[in-house]
């Protein structure tokens, strides 16, 4: 892992965005790796269209959990790009190789459940919300 990424994990772990919990979340999600004992929860809430029908995008996302730098950085790192992308037709694409990258893509085989644990929790809780 080249030093920059490694210092990102770093700064996610120790400063992690967009922890906490969320007033009235339309979705809730926990996941857990049973092999390291990491927990993570997303909470979403979605940004209704003028309808009040469309649920097409990601109001506000929130997340809290306990776990290994690795997947509390995902989890962190995780947030902020759905607060970039927002659309929920275009965060359900993200894939378990693009959550990887998103870390760096230089995970040991032996952490991918870490790396891929908080896209996990994220996915279903976004299956929840979908329209």
């Amino acid at each position: 892992m080249s030093n920059i990424y490694h210092d990102l994990i770093i700064d996610h772990y120790q400063h992690p965005r967009n922890f906490g919990e969320l007033k009235n979340p339309d979705a809730v999600v926990q996941e857990a790796n049973a092999s390291c004992g990491d927990l993570i929860e997303f909470q979403v809430r979605v940004k209704r269209s003028a309808n009040r029908e469309q649920r097409t995008e990601i109001g506000e996302i929130a997340w809290r959990g306990v776990g290994c730098a690795i997947s509390t950085a995902g989890a962190s790192l995780l947030s902020e790009r759905v607060k970039q992308i927002r659309r929920i037709s275009q965060i359900s694409q993200i894939s378990q190789a693009g959550m990887v990258e998103l870390l760096g893509g230089d995970i040991s085989h032996a952490r991918i459940k870490c790396a891929i644990l908080p896209l996990v929790a994220l996915q279903k809780a976004i299956r929840n919300v979908a329209i």
